[in-house]
């Protein structure tokens, strides 16, 4: 059975109906929930997979631990660390998604091919689930909502830090990887997943696609977001004028739910517009 290395909790300031919020990976499944309570707390638990077993039976194993999951808890959210493909809502075909989805991505035909519109973006983002693991989690839960792990960020962004900063280049850490993405009269200008393990690589793609999109390094902004390569920062101020680090605990501060530093972003965020309704 999958081990959970670490289960954190924090208080809400005020009663909640009880919510909860998944994260899945190649190699973690995340839980965040809340008790519903008189003093509702927020509990997280990651939980280790191992790839070269069936996600779905590990992800059962999970499920059938009472301790994972609220009781009464019968409506989710799953955020997918997956790589997406977006489409421009007015040139969206639902019969053509998993075709042009394995077109541009390769490697994931056997998946399902999940879609969300976005309206905020006007666009369509397409990504795969193992069909198992789908199937076990709809067992488990008799409301659930999927997305790509981007959707939050992207959504929180939109809404606030952008619109301060003349539309920003944004770099989001997580999971090994380097999703850089900027906004554009609320459209994704330019969005895009990189590998990265140190400085060097993450410094590369940054740098590639600010020049890429002729962002004017005295005036623009660069927006860090999530575990970033040590040094990052200091070694990106000697290229860009304005680099910033944004943080959980600057971004929803009136929750303490900012506190879980080990919690992933993405997934703070989505329970963060859980719990607001």
């Amino acid at each position: 059975m999958p081990q959970a290395p670490f289960i954190m909790q924090a208080i809400l300031p005020q009663p909640t109906s009880p919510k909860c919020c998944l994260r899945l990976s190649e190699r973690l499944l995340s839980i965040a929930s809340t008790d519903g309570g008189d003093e509702p707390r927020i509990h997280h638990t990651a939980y280790a997979l191992n790839p070269g077993v069936d996600q779905a039976h590990q992800i059962q194993s999970v499920l059938d631990t009472p301790e994972a999951l609220p009781a009464n808890c019968s409506e989710a959210s799953l955020l997918v660390d997956s790589l997406v493909v977006l489409i421009p809502t007015d040139e969206y075909e639902a019969d053509r998604t998993s075709t042009l989805y394995d077109q541009t991505i390769t490697g994931h035909e056997q998946e399902v091919k999940m879609s969300i519109k976005i309206d905020q973006l006007s666009c369509v983002a397409v990504f795969p689930i193992d069909s198992a693991t789908q199937k076990t989690l709809e067992k488990r839960f008799s409301n659930l909502h999927i997305y790509p792990c981007d959707w939050s960020v992207w959504l929180h962004f939109l809404a606030t830090d952008q619109h301060l900063h003349r539309n920003p280049l944004y770099g989001y850490f997580h999971d090994n990887g380097l999703d850089i993405f900027r906004f554009q009269h609320d459209r994704l200008r330019f969005f895009n997943r990189f590998a990265v393990e140190q400085a060097p690589d993450a410094l590369y793609f940054l740098l590639n696609v600010w020049r890429q999109l002729g962002m004017d390094a005295e005036t623009d902004h660069l927006v860090l977001v999530g575990p970033q390569p040590a040094e990052l920062k200091e070694r990106l101020e000697r290229h860009l004028r304005h680099v910033s680090v944004s943080t959980p605990a600057i971004d929803i501060a009136e929750r303490q739910a900012a506190d879980i530093a080990d919690m992933p972003y993405d997934l703070l965020l989505m329970l963060e517009r859980q719990v607001k309704g």
